[in-house]
């Protein structure tokens, strides 16, 4: 195992492997042999064994070598304080706010030292449960069917408006068409389109509108869950008026106060001894399928299984927190 290139900065660590042909003939599958030059890497960089492992590109080479691209991040620090025995404040029965105070409590007599990866990695977990949420969402499939078949019909007209005014266009269309008294017809549909457009001075024959309805609707039954749900996401952003970039770093810091939390569970399951079996962790990553409708396999590219173990322990290290904490 060849090391090209490694950068372990703050506790974050990614490198660049080169895993022989020899080397890698003697593995059946080439996670294997990935998992194997991992543990390699480990050995020579001198670090204990890394959490949360991702590989980024695991690329065979004619000669039957692996080239091996991976992020992971160091055993993060966490030196625990009290985490048995808090005070609350609070009675036992208002368990929101029980739950919450016993364990900002439990996070604040902690050191803990955060690698960013594991923040990235928790901001990677709110994206998919806000596009789930969104995916059910009749509003935003409706704004966002109605913003494409716009800038279909747009692409035709003889003085094409501006990308934000098919925007506005698409959201007054939107507007119009939940409103309680609106009709629910074909015919409507295809006259607040018309409209929608008409600041362009140019009006669109019917069956030109029927036909762009035709083609977004063919669209959508070739999109597959993935693709639907990232164009929500999409459209979800844009009526923040943010990029995704400029919605992490607005959730950055819920981020960072949700991973010092896990980070201190995490330390007190290891502290308990706890444990996850097989079975609860399959049942878990079904019942997250299920949730996110999502194959397992896309399910695992988003989440390493890992991560699914670690929010199983952290549950039964909260558990540990809350029996023990007191009114």
């Amino acid at each position: 195992m060849r090391i090209y290139s490694s950068h372990i900065v703050d506790g974050n660590v990614e490198a660049l492997l080169l895993i022989g042909a020899v080397e890698a003939a003697a593995f059946d599958l080439a996670e294997a042999a990935a998992e194997d030059a991992i543990r390699s890497f480990e050995f020579e960089q001198k670090l204990a064994p890394l959490q949360f492992v991702r590989i980024m590109d695991l690329d065979k080479q004619d000669d039957g070598a692996i080239m091996l691209h991976f992020e992971a991040a160091e055993k993060p620090s966490v030196t625990l304080g009290q985490y048995r025995g808090i005070k609350t404040g609070i009675p036992r029965n208002d368990t929101e706010r029980f739950t919450s105070a016993a364990l900002d409590k439990a996070t604040a007599n902690a050191s803990v030292k955060i690698p960013g990866l594991l923040v990235e990695r928790r901001l990677d977990a709110m994206r998919l449960q806000r596009r789930s949420d969104v995916l059910g969402s009749v509003k935003y499939a409706t704004l966002s069917d109605l913003y494409m078949i716009l800038r279909s019909l747009n692409e035709g007209l003889a003085v094409p408006l501006s990308p934000d005014s098919i925007w506005e266009a698409a959201m007054w269309a939107t507007q119009e068409l939940s409103r309680e008294d609106a009709q629910k017809t074909v015919e409507r549909l295809l006259a607040v389109l018309g409209e929608a457009l008409s600041q362009s001075g140019e009006k669109l024959a019917p069956h030109i509108i029927g036909q762009a309805v035709e083609t977004r609707l063919k669209q959508r039954e070739n999109m597959d869950a993935e693709q639907a749900a990232d164009e929500l996401f999409l459209t979800y952003l844009r009526m923040r008026g943010q990029s995704e970039e400029q919605w992490r770093d607005e959730q950055r810091p819920l981020a960072e106060e949700l991973v010092r939390t896990e980070l201190v569970l995490d330390a007190v399951a290891e502290k308990e001894g706890l444990q996850v079996s097989r079975d609860e962790l399959d049942e878990m990553t079904g019942a997250l399928c299920a949730q996110y409708k999502l194959t397992r396999d896309e399910l695992l590219f988003q989440i390493d299984e890992q991560a699914l173990v670690y929010q199983l322990l952290r549950s039964k290290a909260a558990a540990v927190i809350l029996d023990s904490a007191m009114e």
